[in-house]
């Protein structure tokens, strides 16, 4: 993404705001700085679980080997399914929260003359249309 940023004209910045894309920065760095420690110790501990599990149960019947193997195969093919899925949907989250985000932001610069011309009634109906 910041490669995308960096090679963009300026008739890009000139069209999107930049709360828009600031948001998307620091909600990607947020994503990275809270998430990935504790999802890096969750999944290095279910692997290991998985794998001391399976090994038991192989030891005691070596028959289930064929059952972990297709198992293994039908796991793989869920992922790479859902993967396209899950994707789209974190995109249609940022996208969503991003116009939301600079609404706002151009608001809040824009707090005295909303207050001036008594429009606050109209912002917070913007406000919440773009919630909803």
């Amino acid at each position: 993404m910041i490669k995308q940023i960096l090679k963009a004209k300026i008739s890009y910045f000139d069209s999107i705001p930049s709360g828009r894309i600031i948001s998307r920065f620091s909600n990607d760095l947020n994503n990275l700085d809270i998430g990935l420690s504790k999802a890096l110790i969750d999944s290095l501990e279910v692997i290991c679980n998985s794998f001391v599990l399976i090994s038991s149960i192989i030891l005691l019947n070596p028959y289930f080997l064929i059952v972990t193997f297709i198992m293994a195969l039908i796991l793989y093919a869920f992922f790479k399914c859902s993967k396209s899925a899950i994707t789209g949907t974190k995109e249609l989250e940022m996208s969503l929260s991003s116009s939301t985000l600079s609404y706002f932001s151009s608001s809040m610069n824009g707090l005295c003359p909303i207050n001036v011309y008594n429009q606050s009634g109209k912002f917070g109906a913007e406000l919440n249309q773009l919630l909803n």
